[in-house]
């Protein structure tokens, strides 16, 4: 019997506990089951708040054009290649020499059309390059103009 009477002891609910029904109890429960409810609401409402990005950016413009910036700079870098650098026209010449004798020094397989191709292509830049140069005779005369235009300056400061 001993032992019961210590069983008995530990299973009892704490003092004052032991006079409330169970209807009290019961609506215990549903207090604290609203109290709960209530404050989950809160937070979500809360937290839904701080995600909505209308609201932040409505609250903060600057910072959001800003990330808003930032974005599209580093978006855009990811995805434009950066500019090929350009060529003159000596640039462009040079480097057809130099592929037109490395060819020549190591002869390659090639097809009947493409060796055509290239021939035609290297003829036709030759010609434009000529066409932007002015022809010699025409440059020699544009000097003495200006060397006889230089010996009348010197001769109207003496």
């Amino acid at each position: 019997m001993a032992q019961e009477t210590s069983l008995e002891k530990k299973s009892t609910t704490p003092a004052g506990d032991e006079n409330r029904s169970i209807d009290e109890i019961r609506q215990d429960i549903e207090k604290t089951r609203q109290n709960i409810s209530g404050t989950v609401d809160v937070l979500g409402t809360k937290l839904q708040k701080q995600l909505d990005w209308r609201e932040y950016v409505r609250r903060k413009p600057l910072v959001a054009v800003g990330i808003g910036l930032g974005a599209g700079f580093v978006l855009s870098r990811m995805i434009v290649s950066k500019p090929k650098p350009r060529f003159s026209m000596g640039d462009l010449i040079a480097d057809t020499i130099a592929k037109t004798v490395g060819q020549i020094m190591r002869p390659q397989p090639e097809s009947m059309f493409k060796s055509a191709a290239k021939m035609i292509g290297g003829a036709l830049v030759t010609q434009v390059v000529q066409s932007l140069q002015p022809p010699q005779e025409e440059a020699e005369l544009h000097h003495q103009h200006q060397y006889a235009h230089a010996a009348e300056f010197a001769e109207r400061r003496q």
